[in-house]
């Protein structure tokens, strides 16, 4: 079946779905051309409220995509970027310390790191943790990244086929520090989703938090296959004959540690 193109009307050319921006009508390359030439004679307020727009914006596209596990079932208050925005600069505090946090990302050459996020208070959605005005904070794209490994976590090392050790950790930092991984994001998806992670050298990881939830799968991560035999003993001889040898499979949603007993779910 040939997958349905749209058609970007700056560059005249067609585009796959997810390279499409539907509100601009255009493709996603151009939209980011276009925002990065308004941002540079944005300062002050109008900077400020550009960037909430676009976080604004980043927030909607999250919760509305079923691709990352970190925001599968995430909901938000508002429906719309625009909407949204208004809201929060109509929140005293939240607008003061947005701005507060855009002056300093201007006047430090605009350095990723200081760019102001809007940041969850509480992440876990079993305990409330939506885009809600009551648990909405601001921080700055490095205070966002380190909060998110600051959480302690268990981690299950597999080499090959087989389970080497099962290791608590204070924050999932210190785990990619071990691992020499500077890719945070990759392994934030990661933790409690009962998916398990290479991490090159032959090794894999799996990541579970102390207070953390399966990710619920729509479909089947994993094929666990159980094999039974029969073993007769000669006592004589000590020799043994297998008389029968059967195997059971089962599919797997995910694997989830049980003390120090992985399970399967």
């Amino acid at each position: 079946m040939n997958q349905q193109k749209f058609y970007c009307s700056k560059r005249n050319h067609y585009v796959k779905r997810e390279e499409y921006y539907h509100q601009g009508e255009i493709c996603k390359e151009c939209r980011s051309d276009i925002n990065r030439s308004k941002i540079d004679d944005y300062t002050g307020i109008e900077l400020a409220e550009y960037l909430l727009h676009r976080s604004c914006i980043r927030v909607l596209e999250r919760v509305r995509s079923d691709k990352k596990e970190a925001y599968k079932g995430v909901k938000c208050d508002w429906k719309k970027p625009v909407k949204m925005k208004e809201a929060l600069m109509n929140n005293t505090e939240f607008w003061s310390n947005w701005v507060e946090l855009s002056e300093i990302y201007n006047e430090g050459r605009r350095l990723p790191n200081s760019r102001p996020t809007i940041d969850r208070i509480e992440s876990n959605i079993e305990k409330g943790g939506h885009y809600t005005m009551g648990n909405i904070q601001v921080l700055s794209h490095g205070e966002n990244s380190i909060k998110a490994n600051s959480i302690k976590c268990k981690v299950v090392f597999i080499k090959g086929l087989n389970v080497v050790r099962i290791t608590d950790y204070e924050s999932t930092k210190d785990v990619m520090k071990e691992l020499s991984i500077p890719a945070y994001s990759t392994i934030n998806l990661f933790k409690d989703s009962g998916k398990i992670l290479s991490v090159g050298n032959g090794y894999s990881i799996l990541i579970q938090t102390p207070n953390g939830m399966l990710e619920k799968q729509d479909s089947p991560l994993y094929k666990g296959i159980v094999t039974k035999q029969k073993i007769l003993v000669d006592y004589d001889t000590g020799k043994e004959y297998i008389i029968s040898n059967n195997q059971y499979s089962f599919d797997s949603y995910g694997i989830w540690i049980d003390g120090s007993q992985l399970i399967t779910a």
